[in-house]
This record gives structure tokens, C-alpha cells and sequence, in this order.
């Protein structure tokens, strides 16, 4: 089960309460460092600048945003340009 640490505000407060940009970044970041598995990168900025956060988590890991597909089983892989 994940720390406390690694929950947003949203999951501790019962979702009374919505997660700000820094409660996201300070939970992926805090999954980041807690396990090798985990690969972030940024797939673009917000309309206030701000870096939109990709992450994957996946055995084997993975080192780039387009390798990922290739490590899950066939039936699951996500068709041709499907996030485009």
C-alpha cells in the first residue's frame, strides 16, 4: 500500500478537497524515487506554462514515452495513433 506521501490531497481528504499542481508533482516525483520502474516525462506545457506530466509505470521499464507499447501484451497494445 502507498504512504501517505505518495496520496493526493483529493485521496486524503476523502475528495473533499481537489489536488493542486504541486500535490501532483510532489506524488509523482515521491513515485519516482521510490521505485525503478517508473519513467516521467513531460508530454507538453498547460495554458499557464506549467509542464503536463506523463508517467508510466510498467515491468519492464520503460525509458521513453513511445517504448511502452512494445512492453504490454498484444491484446492491450493501443492501436496506431490512438493518442494522437
Amino acid at each position: 500500500m502507498l504512504a501517505c506521501l505518495n496520496q493526493l490531497l483529493a485521496e486524503i481528504t476523502n475528495y473533499e478537497e481537489t489536488s493542486t499542481y504541486a500535490d501532483v508533482h510532489r506524488v509523482i516525483t515521491g513515485l519516482v524515487s521510490s521505485s525503478p520502474l517508473v519513467y516521467t516525462e513531460s508530454f507538453g506545457k498547460s495554458e499557464e506554462g506549467r509542464e503536463l506530466p506523463l508517467m508510466v509505470i510498467s515491468d519492464p521499464r520503460v525509458t521513453t514515452s513511445t517504448a511502452w507499447p512494445r512492453c504490454m501484451k498484444p491484446s492491450r497494445r493501443p492501436k496506431p495513433n490512438a493518442w494522437r
